[in-house]
């Protein structure tokens, strides 16, 4: 492989809004499917859901991976401590919630857990793991 193409591989990813404009348009589907039963929009929902938390753990992936890339831009050491740790978040393969909690505590604005948003983001991420994964320890996530 040229340098050159080593180096576009390693800085290219899916950008998180392509996820979610998926995520968005099998929402509106399910919307659809919910309000006039059409059957081109059947499973659209379950479309919504994965795509969403996709798009969701993409969102947080990538801005830790452009702060960390361009902390030279910024001199303040919040910024640089926020790509620092979360980069290393990434790489030890925190969970989703966890990135989350842990970006927001780094920022300053500490989701709470059990309310609003953080608790949406638990429970969309619980019916994903209930689609993808099926198990007695997603299904009980999905319930509580």
């Amino acid at each position: 492989m040229s340098a050159s193409r080593a180096a576009v591989s390693t800085s290219t990813f899916i950008h998180f809004k392509y996820l979610w404009l998926i995520a968005d348009k099998a929402r509106a589907g399910a919307e659809r499917f919910a309000n006039e039963h059409t059957a081109a929009d059947f499973g659209q929902g379950l479309v919504a859901v994965v795509f969403a938390v996709a798009a969701a753990e993409a969102y947080i992936n990538e801005v830790s991976h452009l702060v960390k890339q361009d902390t030279h831009l910024y001199p303040d050491t919040l910024l640089v401590d926020f790509g620092a740790q979360m980069t290393q978040a990434v790489a030890n393969k925190m969970s989703i919630e966890g990135k989350y909690l842990l970006a927001s505590k780094l920022l300053a604005q500490p989701f709470q857990k059990g309310k609003k948003p953080f608790q949406d983001l638990v429970t969309v991420i619980a019916a994903r793991n209930f689609l993808v994964h099926r198990s007695e320890e997603h299904t009980s996530e999905l319930q509580s």
